[in-house]
């Protein structure tokens, strides 16, 4: 089939939509690539599962739309079933909102997901191809079946607690399975201070955040909007789409920074 970008840059500004759970860094460090490459892209929307959060402030400063829910508050003590369909019906709601937004403005090309929920349905297939994911883990670690082993929220937590020496942040395209997709690339490793003989997972991951988290994030999203990064759907890795970085193969970790 043919190498195809990411994004095909001849298509003018890349505009993106960020989906926040709060995380105020990774919507920084969105915006930064956006003002470090203006001419190729633009963050015009942000979507949160939660009300009123930092990201949402800083949005709404800075005059960009931003379409929030409380799903905490509308879940409630759902659970199974009943929960996952109430999830999806609201990402329907927030769908049609975007799908305003995008009739008014233009299309969105690109979704950065920094978010505590998992999108299926209508959402996951209006943005098809086009969304990725910041994990807090090594997505290249496997088990003895061949499995990423430290897929899912707590990753991170899981790593530490197998005693890795460092972590990383891995930036993945979204695909239909739990931290699944395609892995664009990965960010600098972060030692994990055992000194005191415990280690603060939230302490560990603000700093992952920092020093590898926005590093990849910002990296890959320069990459896509000038159309270096690519898939070739007919090249198929164990479990996954081969990616290139202009047009030479990747191996799975992706770009390595």
């Amino acid at each position: 089939m043919g190498i195809r970008p990411l994004y095909d840059p001849h298509h003018g500004q890349m505009r993106v939509a960020v989906f926040s759970s709060g995380w105020l860094g990774t919507f920084r460090a969105a915006l930064d690539a956006a003002a470090d490459n203006a001419a190729a892209m633009k963050v015009v929307l942000l979507v949160s599962d939660r009300l009123g959060t930092a990201c949402s402030e800083l949005a709404r400063r800075k005059g960009m739309p931003v379409i929030e829910r409380d799903f905490a508050a509308e879940l409630g003590k759902l659970e199974g079933a009943a929960r996952s369909e109430a999830s999806d019906r609201m990402h329907d709601e927030m769908l049609g909102e975007i799908k305003d937004f995008e009739q008014e403005h233009g299309a969105i090309d690109l979704v950065v997901l920094t978010y505590n929920r998992i999108i299926r349905g209508a959402m996951f297939s209006h943005f098809r191809d086009c969304m990725i994911n910041q994990h807090p883990a090594d997505l290249t670690a496997v088990d003895d079946q061949g499995a990423r082993r430290y897929t899912g929220f707590d990753g991170l937590a899981r790593s530490i607690r197998d005693g890795v020496a460092a972590t990383r942040t891995s930036t993945i395209l979204v695909t239909e399975g739990v931290d699944e997709g395609e892995i664009l690339g990965q960010g600098p490793w972060v030692p994990v201070n055992r000194s005191k003989g415990y280690v603060d997972v939230k302490v560990h991951e603000l700093l992952q955040e920092q020093q590898s988290d926005w590093p990849i994030l910002t990296t890959i999203l320069q990459l896509i909007c000038v159309g270096r990064l690519g898939l070739d759907d007919g090249d198929i890795l164990p479990g996954c789409r081969q990616v290139y970085l202009d047009e030479q193969p990747l191996p799975c970790g992706g770009v390595q920074i």
